[in-house]
């Protein structure tokens, strides 16, 4: 069925062919183009097989990767995954809603608006389903490329009327190495769903009945919900609407329908997250080298990157010549074409297949803020190479019929593209494995970046390896020309010192808290960093970016300094700001280290029950309840021993906590009449046990039971402990374990 006010369809206007139906489409050979038909009857079958082996071969060893970069917010840590409350206030609030407060601004800080509320739903089934596996993610990542493609195969050979032209383009769609950003990264899985939905409504819409339409738009509907980049699809079938000969009206009347569809979604964005909307650049270079680079990424990508066009090292963007002209070229080249295609019908085809390249790039083409630390990112391909595969699939049809001669070397041609394009593909998949391979690859690439060195800090710190992460935070420092960018780098340095410093480095312990207290106080401070002092100038990002870091390893200095109240006051800070659990393991620690266990098991009991599998509460949960029971364990009500009693049940929970030295601290405190109280006297039996003295601390306790009977009790649980016929609770990480919140 035709659709009303248009003419035959664009790739018949371009070849002078009449359109298929059913009775031709039976005699492929009295047109002499049955072959790129597809005559075979298994033709089409052989195609999309080929097309999915292929697929799976470049992008199947993903499976092994794990999460990275946004990963952390949005699956690792994100409450809203664990505890989603009522499907309407999850659905209907922000992407990263709850997940970081926004003035920390560490991704775009556009994404603060961003509703898509598909993804959220998609994530939390695949959160039930997987859990914190990230194979299972990229499974369902790749299943739903594959579909895409299987769908795209279909949408171009109707759009083409030639089977393996058609899937050449596909297969340019499939392999293109910035298809691997979306397919191979969790967070990237918006571009792979919203593709999912657009491509699923175009193949609905070829069928141009009243169903179709209500079909399409439903699917355009839902990949709105997946990225907002969707919208602009009416824009792409109105464009091939004229192509296929309807007057402008007719074919602005004809998607009218998908239009409005959109336009309602665009309404309840607007009044759920009232958004605060982009600020024009107004600077034409800014435009020009972001629509080069789009182009650069497409016909040369070579060393696919998910940082390109990072800010420079002070903090501006930096456009070559190059991609300046490249830029230039391309928008004049697109207005040549539409001129064109307006006075030669001909034209048309090809002129609607580049506006499905062009229309998707206009949103993110920085003629509105994008907010980001690049000029571009690769998965903002995704629907352009939607559009880039039609004019490759219109070109080879057209060389297929111009030259038959040649059929088979512009064949071969393009299957060699297509393999290239799956062997540079093949090589990044690993580099998304995780933070630290991606990063390490990004830093290659741009070694000059004190962004990518920052970040490869991070990486090499949440991987344990602490003299990498060092190197890496000094290295963005001395490349850094803003203050903001050494601030982060000083800050990226210090956690990690402060995570090599055993508990008993006192006196650098103090030395870095004065550091976070000056930092987080005066908005400046000297980090003397191996005998060379970083200043950090005032700078406003200690109350943005930093803040939360800088909160979370001051409190902790604090805390391993024997500051309790004060690492109370700013832990409790960061639990209002932030409901990672972790921020609340911290504030439960230190109020029980304080002898406020009753509280602290208060505090602690709804985050347990939001995040049951969570093998670090639970070990907290088993510690506080053990130094409680170490702080009640005596009658006498004296004041003495219920003091002595109060200082072993806060050793006991230091040492339940992994910290030897700041347990023997704290039984340093006692004076020697408390210090030969029995609680005191077991727990120094198993901090000796501890230090690795096993004899030691059995002779100890042999000699205390001995002399002192009366508590005989309490010496027997201590001496099980040691024999380990007392069930131990698995060590709860030490307080400073938690600085990993820093890196992300």
């Amino acid at each position: 069925m035709r659709r009303k006010g248009t003419k035959q369809p664009a790739a018949a206007v371009a070849a002078k062919v009449p359109t298929p139906t059913r009775a031709s489409s039976r005699q492929p050979a009295a047109t002499g183009l049955g072959w790129l038909q597809g005559g075979a009857v298994r033709a089409p079958w052989i195609a999309g097989f080929v097309l999915v082996a292929a697929t799976l071969l470049v992008y199947a060893p993903g499976l092994r990767n794990g999460f990275a970069y946004d990963d952390y917010w949005l699956v690792e840590t994100n409450p809203a995954l664990r505890a989603p409350g009522s499907m309407a206030h999850y659905l209907g609030t922000a992407l990263f809603a709850g997940t970081r407060e926004a003035a920390d601004g560490v991704w775009a800080g556009g994404s603060v608006d961003y509703w898509r509320p598909f993804i959220k739903l998609a994530l939390l089934l695949q959160f039930r389903a997987f859990g914190a596996n990230a194979s299972g993610y990229h499974a369902v990542s790749l299943i739903v490329h594959v579909a895409t493609v299987l769908l795209a195969f279909v949408w171009l050979r109707r759009r083409v009327m030639a089977l393996w032209p058609a899937a050449l383009g596909a297969a340019l769609f499939a392999l293109h190495p910035a298809r691997v950003e979306s397919v191979s990264w969790v967070s990237g899985s918006t571009d792979l769903w919203m593709a999912f939905w657009v491509v699923l409504g175009l193949v609905v819409w070829e069928r141009g009945t009243r169903a179709a339409a209500i079909a399409t738009s439903i699917a355009f509907g839902i990949a709105v919900l997946a990225k907002e980049t969707a919208l602009v699809v009416p824009v792409c079938l109105a464009v091939d609407a004229w192509a296929s000969g309807a007057t402008p009206r007719r074919a602005v009347r004809a998607v009218l329908g998908p239009a409005l569809a959109l336009g309602f979604f665009v309404v309840l964005w607007i009044a759920l997250l009232h958004p605060a909307g982009g600020r024009a650049f107004g600077r034409a270079p800014r435009i020009l080298a972001s629509v080069g680079s789009y182009v650069a990424q497409t016909f040369f990508p070579l060393h696919p990157s998910s940082q390109v066009g990072l800010v420079s090292a002070d903090g501006h963007f930096e456009f070559g010549i190059g991609l300046l002209a490249l830029g230039a070229v391309t928008l004049l080249g697109g207005a040549f074409v539409a001129v064109a295609a307006a006075r030669k019908p001909v034209l048309r085809p090809w002129f609607a297949d580049a506006a499905w390249f062009a229309v998707p790039l206009a949103p993110v083409s920085n003629v509105v803020a994008i907010g980001y630390t690049t000029l571009i990112a690769e998965r903002f391909l995704t629907l352009p190479l939607l559009g880039g595969a039609a004019l490759v699939a219109r070109a080879l049809r057209t060389m297929f019929v111009a030259v038959p001669r040649l059929r088979v070397v512009v064949g071969a041609g393009a299957c060699v593209v297509c393999g290239g394009l799956a062997l540079v593909s093949a090589s990044y998949v690993p580099q998304w494995r995780g933070n630290d391979t991606l990063w390490r690859y990004e830093a290659r690439l741009h070694p000059d970046s004190p962004n990518l060195q920052l970040y490869l800090a991070r990486a090499e710190m949440m991987a344990g390896r602490t003299e990498a992460a060092m190197r890496a935070a000094g290295a963005a420092y001395a490349r850094a020309r803003t203050p903001d960018m050494r601030a982060w780098a000083a800050v990226a340095w210090a956690a990690s010192w402060l995570r090599t410093l055993p508990d008993a480095e006192q006196e650098r312990l103090t030395a870095l808290r004065s550091f976070y207290d000056d930092l987080s106080e005066r908005g400046t401070a000297t980090l003397d960093a191996n005998g060379t002092a970083w200043p950090i100038a005032p700078t406003s990002v200690i109350r943005g970016q930093v803040r939360n870091a800088v909160a979370n390893a001051r409190a902790m200095t604090h805390a391993r300094t024997g500051s309790l109240a004060t690492a109370e006051a700013l832990f409790a800070d960061i639990a209002r700001h932030d409901s990672n659990p972790a921020n609340v393991a911290n504030w439960a620690r230190v109020v029980a280290l304080q002898g406020r266990c009753d509280e602290a098991l208060a505090a602690l009991a709804p985050v347990r029950r939001a995040n049951p599998s969570d093998a670090e509460l639970a070990a907290l949960d088993t510690a506080i309840r053990r130094a409680q029971v170490w702080a009640n364990e005596g009658e006498t009500k004296e004041p003495r021993a219920v003091a002595a009693r109060a200082v072993a049940a806060r050793a006991r929970l230091w040492l339940d906590v992994g910290s030897l030295p700041l347990a023997l601290r704290t039984l340093e405190t006692l004076d020697a009449a408390a210090a030969q109280a029995p609680e005191v006297t077991a727990v120094r039996a198993l901090t000796r046990a501890a230090d690795g003295r096993p004899d030691e601390a059995r002779t100890l306790l042999v000699a205390a039971r001995t002399q002192d009977p009366s508590h005989a009790a309490l010496y027997d649980r201590a001496l099980a402990e040691l024999e380990g016929a007392a069930p131990v609770a698995p060590k709860a990480a030490n307080v400073r374990g938690n600085v990993d919140a820093l890196f992300h």
